[in-house]
């Protein structure tokens, strides 16, 4: 994209700008943005994915199945960092957490 059309793309709010000509941070691999505090970020079954390397349905499963605490928004589902992360140590200290 030219420099002229960013430019007119941030300035008038366009995809992803906030008409302030700031972009607002995204996550590359969702498109979906990210949200962070003091537990991280919150992660989609996408996301999840690909940090612990393993297939979207296993992802899936596990926030189905409890083994994750989830954040329910509808039918959206979302995991926080922390959560994510104090599982794989619970994991690697003795097998499934």
């Amino acid at each position: 994209m030219s420099a002229d059309k960013e430019r007119a793309r941030r300035e008038s709010g366009g995809p992803m700008g906030d008409g302030g000509g700031n972009i607002l941070p995204f996550n590359s691999t969702t498109s979906a943005p990210l949200v962070s505090n003091s537990r991280g970020r919150l992660l989609t079954a996408d996301n999840v994915a690909a940090i612990m390397a393993c297939s979207r349905s296993y992802a899936f499963r596990l926030l189905n199945s409890g083994a994750l605490r989830v954040v329910r928004s509808g039918r959206l589902l979302r995991v926080w960092e922390s959560d994510l992360l104090g599982y794989l140590a619970a994991c690697e200290q003795g097998g499934e957490a």
